[in-house]
């Protein structure tokens, strides 16, 4: 259910919303369940069907899906795919930076209309996730009625991507820190494993000039 706009008790309750939210970003050591967690904390102020976060690959400007809420429906299979940003409702969110709403889901319209319209949403966002270092990504969220958002909940909602994208981030830089220690982990097994072959040859061949100095002429 929508809050409506102008009271101070649903801007606090809003703004409690987002202290929630950030508090999850430290009691949640793994990026999945801390997303999972974001439906307990929104759905109070922002109703939605589901929620999607992708990420942006800016080289090959290319839309990956990271995660699908809730896990268990039909649409969580997408989670892995990937697509070209251009000429779709999360591209147009990374390439502008700013929030894409379709207040009635069109079924010829961006990618995923098409989609969305096959399980009966019917409005549909999607926010850009963006860091100090550029924008990496978009949540993305929807319901199966129309016209459901208003200004403030997608306000809310791009606070909430904020926090995400930081998250996400920061995720990525530990998997990227774990990626390079056990690629140099693999290296110094290598290298183990070649001083071990290089030692057992050495021993070898002195044990055979030994025999030889040692054998009578």
């Amino acid at each position: 259910m929508n809050l409506a706009s102008g009271s101070l008790d649903d801007v606090d309750v809003r703004y409690r919303a987002l202290v929630d939210v950030a508090g999850a970003l430290t009691s949640h050591s793994d990026l999945t369940d801390l997303l999972r967690s974001l439906r307990g904390h929104l759905e109070p102020i922002v109703q939605f069907t589901f929620l999607v976060v992708c990420l942006w690959d800016r080289e090959s400007d290319r839309i990956t899906v990271r995660f699908f809420e809730p896990c268990d429906s039909p649409g969580s299979r997408v989670v892995g795919s990937s697509y070209p940003a251009a000429g779709t409702y999360p591209g147009m969110a990374v390439h502008t930076g700013r929030p894409v709403y379709a207040s009635r889901v069109q079924r010829d319209g961006p990618y995923p209309s098409s989609v969305l319209a096959e399980f009966g949403v019917q409005s549909y966002c999607a926010v850009p996730l963006t860091t100090a270092h550029g924008t990496i990504g978009a949540l993305n969220f929807g319901s199966i009625d129309p016209d459901a958002y208003t200004p403030e909940d997608i306000e809310l909602m791009s606070r909430v991507a904020a926090l995400v994208a930081v998250a996400l981030e920061n995720a990525r830089s530990v998997e990227t820190i774990q990626e390079q220690r056990a690629a140099l982990q693999r290296e110094r097994d290598q290298l183990d494993l070649l001083l071990d072959v290089t030692n057992a040859i050495v021993t070898q061949l002195d044990t055979r000039a030994l025999f030889r100095a040692v054998a009578p002429a």
